[in-house]
């Protein structure tokens, strides 16, 4: 789903670029560039209303939230590091939990 809202040009220091599903934040900071890159196609959460116990629901399908709430997309992510020619790269995810 596509919001209407227009997307920030900058979020919390960090200057945003958006092209389609690719998300990339820069930031420089002293001599050090920061890059955090994540592309979020098919990482809208599934289980949507699993973490109240129940079924998502009908509303949920079709894009419908309770009120207050929004979807939850939570994808994986790229941070990269950079200093002069030298570079560290994480590369991160968030962990799947199920509540018994």
């Amino acid at each position: 789903m596509q919001r209407s809202a227009p997307v920030p040009a900058t979020f919390q220091g960090f200057s945003v670029k958006v092209d389609q599903s690719d998300i990339t934040l820069t930031k420089k900071i002293g001599g050090e560039d920061i890059i955090i890159s994540a592309n979020v196609n098919h990482s809208v959460d599934t289980e949507y209303g699993a973490e109240r116990g129940g079924d998502p629901g009908p509303a949920v399908n079709q894009g419908v939230n309770e009120p207050g709430e929004g979807m939850r997309s939570k994808p994986s992510f790229n941070v990269e590091i950079k200093k002069g020619n030298q570079s560290m790269y994480f590369n991160c995810s968030f962990i799947l939990q199920l509540l018994v």
